[in-house]
């Protein structure tokens, strides 16, 4: 078997990640993408790349051909709870020598939140598959508050429910960093990694690090529960994402004390990028060029 790494999800803002930092590193990878369209994210990278879809096991199959390690990421949709088993034996079926899991953070079997409830329940059919795995569990990503560009841009704001709630935000670079130490150094079989970035930060201490980075006022107003879901609605949202990020919202607004982890600077072997650094890297952004 070759040194091959599929990775799947790999036009999103983790997969493309860890396909950059893979191909930099002069890994043989293969990256999964749905559509021509996703794929023009890693053009021009010293890559393979395969189309196919999750929910066709077929492609699966055939991508998982000649692959040594697998690197399973999904995107949120309800579907992942057949895709995942689904992809896990194909896994076992290939001999897959290695399977890095992008899970999320809280994920448990029996959480009332409906992605950390399929995130848990992949994590043990994975941990009685009999291959050798590595849980990654990343916290929110720093990617994430893109979202807010529109609203920082033409009103100065950011608008969020329980701006009080502290979330420990990690930027998606890091998190592929500790997926690629994962999938190419030795010793990760059997772990399983929390990772975050290196503070917790409500949504009131993000608009003020956003205020200073851009040198610009940025003001956080609080959203009523419904007035959130209203908004989610006009976004045109599926039912199943709003009531999931509504009880996010509801969630986090209960933590107290958020566990800020060390998992970059161990696996990765760098320092996590911190809050401030992301606010600079994507400036122009926030600032009213396209994201």
């Amino acid at each position: 078997m070759s040194n091959l790494i599929l990775v799947t999800g790999a036009s999103g803002k983790i997969g493309q990640e860890v396909v950059k930092q893979l191909a930099t590193q002069g890994a043989q990878v293969r990256a999964f993408v749905h559509s021509p369209q996703n794929a023009a994210a890693i053009q021009g990278l010293d890559v393979e790349i395969t189309l196919g879809d999750l929910g066709q096991p077929e492609t699966i199959k055939a991508a998982l051909i000649g692959a040594e390690k697998l690197f399973l990421l999904s995107p949120l949709d309800p579907r992942l709870a057949e895709w995942e088993p689904n992809i896990i034996r194909a896994a076992q079926q290939a001999g897959v020598r290695h399977l890095v899991y992008l899970s999320g953070t809280n994920a448990q079997v029996d959480s009332p939140l409906l992605f950390n409830r399929l995130h848990g329940q992949s994590e043990v059919q994975l941990k009685n598959s009999g291959l050798a795995y590595t849980i990654l569990r990343p916290d929110a990503l720093m990617q994430n508050m893109l979202a807010h560009a529109p609203t920082i841009v033409a009103q100065s704001a950011c608008y969020a429910p329980f701006p009080e709630g502290k979330m420990s935000l990690v930027d998606c670079r890091d998190v592929a960093a500790v997926a690629v130490a994962s999938l190419t150094a030795r010793g990760h079989e059997g772990m399983e990694y929390d990772i975050t970035g290196p503070e917790a930060l409500s949504m009131i201490q993000v608009a003020e690090k956003l205020s200073a980075g851009l040198g610009k006022s940025v003001r956080c107003v609080e959203l009523k529960l419904d007035q959130y879901r209203t908004g989610l609605k006009a976004a045109r949202m599926p039912a199943w994402l709003i009531d999931y990020l509504v009880g996010v919202a509801q969630y986090s607004a209960t933590l107290k004390d958020n566990v800020i982890t060390t998992v970059v600077a161990k696996v990765a072997h760098k320092l996590p990028i911190t809050f401030d650094q992301f606010v600079r890297d994507h400036a122009s952004a926030f600032m009213g060029a396209a994201v």
